[in-house]
């Protein structure tokens, strides 16, 4: 949560407000019920983006850890993701085969 005296602070550049990214601003003079809306939203804020980070890092797990080869291709037929057992199927680390053409491409 920032704090600040005058909302010009907010939007410079390179102000410490945003640079710190928080979840919320309280500009002064504030009213009570300003004071708690700003606080309950960042407080919400939090909260989700905890779970949202949670599930990234479950998400990230089931395709690591999965026996099954999981390979991410573009539309023009180039690898961008390979997982661990992707990597024992085709013989080649992941650096090899990222960047790769994979098949035939769907568009030209």
């Amino acid at each position: 949560m920032t704090l600040s005296y005058s909302p010009e602070i907010m939007f410079y550049p390179n102000s410490k407000a945003k640079i710190t990214e928080p979840f919320g601003y309280i500009i002064k003079p504030f009213d009570e019920r300003q004071m708690h809306s700003t606080i309950e939203m960042a407080l919400y804020k939090n909260k989700t983006e905890k779970k949202l980070q949670e599930s990234k890092v479950r998400l990230q797990n089931i395709i690591n850890n999965n026996a099954d080869g999981i390979i991410i291709v573009d539309c023009k037929g180039i690898v961008r993701f390979a997982n661990p057992a992707a990597e024992i199927i085709f013989s080649r680390k992941k650096e090899e085969l990222v960047g790769e053409l994979f098949g035939s491409p769907l568009v030209s």
